[in-house]
């Protein structure tokens, strides 16, 4: 089903219930990746990835909203799609909208942009809260987690883990480095690294399958923009893929850094946490000799305290952020001066559920 030439409607199986067919075709439903980024939240590349990126269109409707109304309505009572409000801060811009499987996408998460009370109107908070219930899948950005005081820290190292709040969060992911291929359309059409439809793929520091993929895209079509990459100097490159490729040590070794690092924010929100007179406050074998940064402290991970508190975290698998950006965007002729957006439209606003509201998300 996959193999489908034509997406706009699903024509198997005629005769069985929409409910059925529903199930059928989710299998041919690609994986996306919904990130909440740094300025709004986006299915596509983002501003603060890389210089010459510009925010996506909104993602059409999915192909199970195009099987037939029933199977439509079926999925909207079951919610295994949702429509989603993103609003662009700093443009004159709301109602972007796109769609979200809770059972299948994966949360990306680059900066918390949380708030004890959000407002009820800023429809970011509100969708982020409403992900909670239904997700299954969040993948975390170690650059979203520095902060100082800890209040990102400390709703990663708590929050994260209420099984209330999260009954359904199982694949937990975390990433420090994000690599920017820059494909023309003959590329984007023939690759098989990201998935229909998505701008963004989630690879695991150990598939070495995806690790050549994205390399071989790399040298085939982004040699001529490695300095959009070069200058956000990550400590992974797809220069350095040969070498992880061809040594376990060197991905081992990466790996193990990342870790140690994801281990020590964990630490020190649980530490951070502690009753003042708790006689741990007092013990500095807890930390490491040469931590000097009283705000991002080293712990010593075989410490008692430490290996009790880290038992708690859950499995946290590294992955690298591969974004998709289109190469036309970089033609001189297509590119926008700097004080100029171009115009932005909600496409499928004619689709919209008769239950969504701009304001709030779906009404009950």
């Amino acid at each position: 089903m996959s193999k489908l030439k034509t997406l706009s409607e699903f024509t198997c199986f005629p005769r069985l219930p929409p409910e059925i067919r529903q199930l059928i075709w989710q299998f041919a439903i690609p994986i996306r990746v919904f990130e909440i980024d740094y300025l709004h939240a986006t299915l596509g590349p983002s501003e603060s990835g890389c210089s010459c990126d510009r925010p996506a269109w909104p993602l059409p409707a999915p192909r199970i909203a195009r099987v037939c109304r029933e199977a439509r309505h079926v999925s909207q009572i079951l919610g295994g799609w949702r429509l989603l409000e993103a609003k662009d801060y700093g443009f004159n811009i709301t109602g972007r909208w796109t769609w979200f499987d809770s059972g299948a996408d994966t949360l990306c998460v680059y900066t918390w942009n949380y708030r004890n009370r959000p407002n009820s109107n800023d429809a970011r908070y509100f969708n982020l809260h409403a992900f909670c219930q239904t997700a299954t899948n969040i993948c975390v950005g170690l650059s979203s987690l520095t902060w100082d005081p800890l209040p990102m820290p400390l709703f990663f190292a708590f929050r994260l883990g209420d099984r209330k709040l999260w009954p359904r969060l199982a694949n937990y992911m975390f990433f420090n480095d994000t690599i920017h291929l820059h494909l023309p359309p003959e590329a984007i059409r023939t690759q098989t690294l990201f998935t229909e439809g998505s701008y963004t793929a989630l690879v695991d520091i150990r598939d070495t399958k995806k690790l050549k993929q994205c390399q071989e895209l790399w040298d085939q079509h982004c040699l001529g923009h490695a300095n959009a990459t070069r200058r956000w100097m990550p400590e992974i490159t797809p220069n350095s893929f040969p070498g992880i490729l061809n040594s376990p040590e060197r991905a081992e070794e990466y790996a193990r850094r990342q870790h140690d690092r994801l281990r020590n924010i964990w630490l020190h929100a649980h530490y951070s946490a502690l009753l003042d007179g708790d006689d741990m406050l007092q013990d500095r074998t807890l930390f490491k000799p040469d931590s000097i940064d009283p705000s991002k402290p080293r712990f010593l991970h075989h410490h008692p305290w430490a290996r009790k508190t880290l038992a708690k975290m859950p499995d946290y698998r590294l992955v690298i952020v591969v974004r998709m950006c289109k190469d036309y965007i970089h033609d001189a002729s297509h590119l926008y001066r700097k004080n100029e957006m171009p115009e932005r439209r909600v496409a499928g606003a004619n689709v919209l559920p008769a239950n969504f509201s701009f304001h709030g998300g779906f009404e009950q």
